[in-house]
C-alpha cells in the first residue's frame, strides 16, 4: 500500500506542475546580437544579450573564450567590444555571452571580422625632400604595425613608431614633375591605401634655381629633362659649357638608304643626345647655311653637310665659312662645284658669291653694332655690296670641282662626289685681279685657294659679320625680338672673345645664352612683353617629349608630323631656309616672328591634335615612349593640386599662370572620369597651349 500511495503522489504531483515540467524541457537560453559584424581596428561594436526562460539577464563577457578579452583579441565590457590596436592573427575574433545564473549556458559565436583602418597623411618632413638619401617622417592618423610609407611604387625602408606617427628612408631622383606620390599602406588581406600627397622633390645644393636652369635649357638645348635640369643645377653655367664642348658629336647614318633614314637620326639624337648644345646651335646654323634634299635629295650628298655643321658649330665662324665653302653638299647646292671661269664674255655662276654675303655672312645692308641699319643723309638704307661685288666674288671662288674619288683620276670637272672638301683645278680658276668688299684687292696670278681664302677673309672680317649673325642666332635660340643692346653685346664677344679672337662661336653662344634680356626669362615678374620665339615645329616636338622624358628609338617617324606642322625636315624650300629672319609677326607689323611662316590653319591644328596623340599614350606610333604613370598616381590626389603642380613644373618650370591653372583646373574637376583622363587633359591643354607654344 505504501508504495501505491508514493506512485500517486508523484504522479499527482507531475500532472498538476506542469511549469516545472517546462523548466526541464526549456533550459536558460542565450544568444547575442548582431550575429555578425566588420569592424576596424581600434574601432567599437555594441552587441545586446538575450537570455531566455530566467528572470536572471546577467551575462559575462567573452572574446576567444577569454573573459573581457585582452589587448591581444580585443576587449569587452557591458556589450561593447573594443577592437585591438593591431590586428590579430587570425583577423576573425568570436565575441560570446555566458549565463552569470548558468555559467554552462554559452551563446553561439558572433565573429567579428577586423581589418585596418585606412590611413591618412597629414604632412610629412623634410618638404620639400631633396634628391639622394633622405629620412622621412609622415604624420597623420591611422597608422598601424606594419605600416610602409610608399614613395611612388616604391616601398620605403619604414618604422612604425605610433598611430600618428611613420620614420621612412630612401632615395630620391630627378623624375618628370619633380614631385612624387606618397602613401601609406596599411597591411592586411585586404590592405588599405592613404589618399596621394604630392611630395616636391629638390637639388638640395642647387647654384641655379629650378626655373632659371629650366628656361636656359630651353633655350640652349631641344628641350629640358629632369636629369638634365638637375645636372645644370649642381654643377653651374660654366661648368655645364665646359662639359657640352666635350660631348663627342653625334652622328648621323653613313650610306644611309634614304633622306628619312638621316631625318630620324635628328630627331633621336636630339632626343637623345648629349651634345645637346652642339645641335641646337647646329640647328640654328643650318638655318643660315642652308641646303636643301629638294636638291641635294640622296643622302651621300647630305650627311656629310650634317657632319660638317655639327663639328663646327661651337668653333670658330671662320672655319665654319671655310668649310662650308668647300663642302662638296653646298658646291652641289650652289653650283660652286665644276663652276669654270668666264670664257668668251660669260661670267662664272653667281649664286655661291651672292648667298654667302646675303644670307650667310653679311646681310645685304649695312648694320650698325647693334644690328640696326646704317642711314645714309636722306634716310636710306646703305647696300655692303653691289652686282660687281658678286661677279668679283664668283670669280674668285673659280676653279673648285668635287673630291676625287678613290682609284679615279684628278680632272677638271670631276663626277659629284662627297666624301672630304672640293679640290681646286687651276686651269679652271679666274687668275684676274678682283675688287671686293671695301674695296679690297685680290691682285692677279693667285691661286684659286688663295683667292677662296682671301674672299672669305674679305667676308669674315666685314663689321656686318657681328651683328648680322649674332641677330640670328640670338633669334634661333632666345627671342625673336632682340633689343639693340642685346646685339650689341653679342657683337662685341663676336667681335673679340677677350682674347683678341675674332668668330669664336661658342663665345658668342655662351654671351646669347647669359646675357641678361635671356635670363629675364627665368621670372615671370621680369618677363619681355616682345620676348620669346614660337617654338618651331621640331623644336615643338622635341620639348615636349624632352619634358615628358620620353625614350625615342631609331628609326622613328616624328619627321611626318614635324611635315604637317609647317616645318618639313632637311627639305627647306629656298636657300632662305625654313623661314626668313625677317618674317614679321601677323599682325604686328613692328614686331619680327619668324618661326610664324611656318603657321597657318592646317599646321596649328596639327600641332595640338599630336600633342592630344601624346597625351593619349599614342606617340609610341612615332617610335617614342612616353610613360605619364606618375601623372596618373598624382591624378588620385583628391585635391587635384599635385598633378596640376607636377604638369606646370615639367612644361613651365614651375611657373604656370594662375588664370592657367584655374582653367586647367575646372577642366580637371568636371570630368566624370578616371586619373587617366585627368592626366590626359591636364597634359594636353598645357602643351597645345599659346603660353607653352611660345617659348619664353
Amino acid at each position: 500500500m505504501t508504495l501505491t500511495f508514493l506512485y500517486r503522489t508523484a504522479l499527482v504531483v507531475s500532472l498538476a506542475a506542469p511549469v516545472c515540467l517546462n523548466a526541464q524541457s526549456n533550459p536558460i537560453a542565450v544568444q547575442i546580437f548582431p550575429a555578425k559584424a566588420s569592424i576596424t581596428i581600434g574601432s567599437t561594436v555594441a552587441f545586446t544579450p538575450l537570455v531566455s526562460y530566467t528572470t536572471n539577464k546577467a551575462v559575462t563577457w567573452l572574446v576567444n573564450g577569454v573573459v573581457g578579452g585582452n589587448q591581444t583579441v580585443g576587449t569587452i565590457a557591458g556589450g561593447f567590444y573594443q577592437a585591438p590596436a593591431a590586428l590579430p592573427n587570425p583577423v576573425t575574433v568570436s565575441v560570446q555571452a555566458q549565463s552569470q545564473q548558468n555559467p554552462t549556458i554559452i551563446s553561439s559565436a558572433s565573429p567579428v571580422t577586423l581589418s585596418n583602418t585606412t590611413p591618412m597623411i597629414s604632412s610629412f618632413s623634410p618638404n620639400p625632400i631633396s634628391y639622394g638619401p633622405f629620412a622621412l617622417t609622415v604624420s597623420g592618423s591611422g597608422f598601424v604595425p606594419g605600416a610602409q610609407v610608399m614613395y611612388g611604387a616604391t616601398s620605403l625602408t619604414t618604422t612604425f613608431v605610433s598611430s600618428t606617427k611613420l620614420t621612412a628612408v630612401g632615395t630620391a631622383s630627378p623624375v618628370v614633375g619633380a614631385i612624387m606620390p606618397l602613401t601609406v599602406v596599411n597591411p592586411g588581406a585586404a590592405p588599405l591605401t592613404s589618399a596621394v600627397v604630392g611630395a616636391p622633390l629638390q637639388e638640395g645644393n642647387a647654384l641655379v634655381s629650378y626655373a632659371s636652369a629650366f628656361h636656359f635649357l630651353e633655350q640652349a638645348t631641344f628641350g629640358p629633362t629632369p636629369d638634365a635640369v638637375d645636372h645644370l643645377q649642381q654643377i653651374g653655367f660654366p661648368q655645364w659649357f665646359a662639359e657640352q664642348v666635350g660631348e663627342p658629336v653625334s652622328q648621323y647614318t653613313a650610306n644611309a638608304p634614304g633622306i628619312g633614314t638621316l631625318q630620324s637620326d635628328f630627331f633621336f639624337n636630339a632626343l637623345s643626345g648629349l651634345d645637346q648644345l652642339r645641335q641646337r646651335v647646329g640647328l640654328a646654323l643650318a638655318n643660315i647655311f642652308v641646303i636643301s634634299a629638294y636638291k641635294n635629295y640622296q643622302p651621300a650628298q647630305f650627311e656629310p653637310y650634317l657632319q660638317t655643321i655639327q663639328a663646327d658649330a661651337l668653333g670658330n665662324f671662320y672655319n665654319l665659312m671655310t668649310d662650308i665653302t668647300l663642302s662638296p653638299s653646298m658646291g652641289l647646292y650652289l653650283d660652286l662645284a665644276n663652276d669654270v671661269k668666264g670664257m668668251n664674255g660669260s661670267l662664272p655662276n653667281e649664286n655661291y658669291a651672292r648667298e654667302v654675303m646675303q644670307l650667310f655672312a653679311t646681310g645685304p645692308i649695312l648694320l650698325n653694332p647693334d644690328g640696326t641699319p646704317q642711314l645714309d643723309d636722306s634716310g636710306n638704307t646703305i647696300p655692303v655690296y653691289g652686282e660687281t661685288t658678286i661677279q668679283n666674288f664668283a670669280r674668285a671662288f673659280t676653279g673648285w670641282t668635287y673630291p676625287i674619288q678613290p682609284g679615279s683620276p684628278a680632272q677638271g670637272i670631276d663626277s659629284p662626289y662627297f666624301v672630304g672638301p672640293m679640290v681646286a683645278w687651276e686651269a679652271y680658276h679666274d687668275t684676274g685681279a678682283k675688287t671686293l668688299l671695301n674695296g679690297a684687292q685680290l691682285p692677279a696670278g693667285q691661286t684659286a685657294e688663295a683667292d677662296t681664302q682671301a674672299a672669305l677673309q674679305n667676308v669674315f672680317n666685314h663689321p656686318n659679320v657681328g651683328p648680322f649673325v649674332s641677330s640670328q642666332l640670338i633669334q634661333h635660340l632666345v627671342t625673336s625680338n632682340p633689343s639693340p643692346g642685346y646685339v650689341q653685346r653679342v657683337t662685341q664677344v663676336f667681335n673679340d672673345d677677350g682674347t683678341g679672337t675674332r668668330g669664336n662661336l661658342l663665345a658668342v653662344v655662351e654671351a646669347i645664352l647669359l646675357d641678361p634680356e635671356a635670363r629675364q626669362s627665368d621670372n615671370p615678374a621680369t618677363w619681355i612683353p616682345t620676348g620669346g620665339r614660337l617654338r618651331e615645329p621640331v623644336l615643338f616636338l622635341s620639348s615636349v617629349l624632352r619634358n615628358l622624358n620620353a625614350v625615342a628609338s631609331n628609326p622613328n617617324f616624328l619627321v611626318g608630323p614635324s611635315a604637317l606642322m609647317g616645318q618639313s625636315l632637311f627639305y627647306p624650300q629656298s636657300v632662305a631656309g625654313y623661314y626668313p629672319p625677317t618674317y614679321p609677326l601677323p599682325c604686328f607689323g613692328s614686331l619680327l616672328g619668324p618661326e610664324f611662316n611656318t603657321l597657318n590653319s592646317s599646321s596649328a591644328l596639327s600641332r595640338v591634335n599630336w600633342a592630344d596623340a601624346v597625351s593619349w599614350g599614342q606617340a609610341s606610333t612615332s617610335g617614342i615612349t612616353v610613360d605619364l604613370s606618375l601623372f596618373t598616381a598624382l591624378a588620385a590626389d583628391p585635391t587635384g593640386n599635385a598633378l596640376l603642380q607636377a604638369v606646370s613644373n615639367a612644361f613651365m618650370a614651375g611657373q604656370m599662370p594662375q588664370a592657367m591653372q584655374s582653367a586647367i583646373a575646372g577642366a580637371i574637376a568636371a570630368s566624370l572620369h578616371t586619373p587617366a583622363i585627368r592626366v590626359s587633359s591636364a597634359v594636353y591643354l598645357t602643351a597645345s597651349s599659346g603660353l607653352y607654344q611660345v617659348q619664353r
